[in-house]
């Protein structure tokens, strides 16, 4: 999952400057007057890795081979069991699309939808848009408008996997700076469908709505 809270990103890179890496902050990212050569040029995204399995293999005799498990039987926080194998895949795809989304990259925003998805979206038409062209079309003016500032950022995501089909729903930070200083509870609120076909997963619906301001003095 991308690393985007500024807060985090800042311990970072002092933990980097402290092993001698002076990185900084840049926007969303990090940069540096230096790094290896094969990272590329800057700027450069962190991403946290939590890793639930561990298989070790023996490089001299006798040899042999062990796994570890290191997901807890049950969440401390919450007491439910740990996420499944399905319910992690399902998280990765919602989270590298939504990495898609905020960097105007078409081909990651399609990639895992299924030719017959459905999506009621927040502008028209109204009854939705239905099959995988029909999707497409809509995300140019979305990333056009996204270049004035906007952020799209899952602060929330729930996942429910059974063996062949899974929702999920999710809220996001979607706005632009002023939008988001007006009103900075506002969500865009998302909700996903999936089935699996062949052993992958793929997304048949999404649903994304805001919530609308009703004034109190409405009658």
């Amino acid at each position: 999952m991308q690393v985007l809270d500024p807060a985090e990103l800042q311990a970072l890179t002092d933990a980097f400057a402290a092993q001698g890496w002076p990185a900084s902050v840049a926007g969303q990212a990090l940069t540096a007057a230096f790094s290896a050569p094969s990272a590329g040029p800057p700027p450069w995204n962190a991403y946290r890795v939590v890793p639930s399995r561990v298989y070790a293999f023996g490089a001299a005799e006798p040899y042999g081979a062990t796994r570890f498990d290191l997901a807890p039987a049950v969440d401390a926080e919450t007491g439910s069991a740990p996420t499944t194998d399905d319910e992690a895949q399902i998280r990765s795809l919602i989270e590298r699309w939504a990495t898609s989304v905020h960097a105007g990259d078409l081909d990651g925003v399609l990639a895992d939808h299924a030719p017959d998805i459905v999506m009621f979206d927040v502008p028209p038409p109204h009854n939705g848009v239905r099959d995988i062209d029909a999707y497409r079309a809509t995300w140019p003016p979305f990333f056009e408008w996204q270049r004035s500032g906007a952020v799209f950022e899952i602060v929330e995501l729930d996942v429910f996997a059974g063996d062949h089909v899974a929702f999920a729903h999710a809220l996001l930070r979607c706005g632009r700076p002023t939008d988001l200083e007006k009103d900075p509870d506002n969500r865009l609120r998302l909700s996903i469908g999936l089935r699996k076909e062949a052993g992958r997963w793929i997304v048949t619906h999404e649903h994304h709505s805001f919530p609308l301001a009703v004034s109190s003095t409405a009658g």
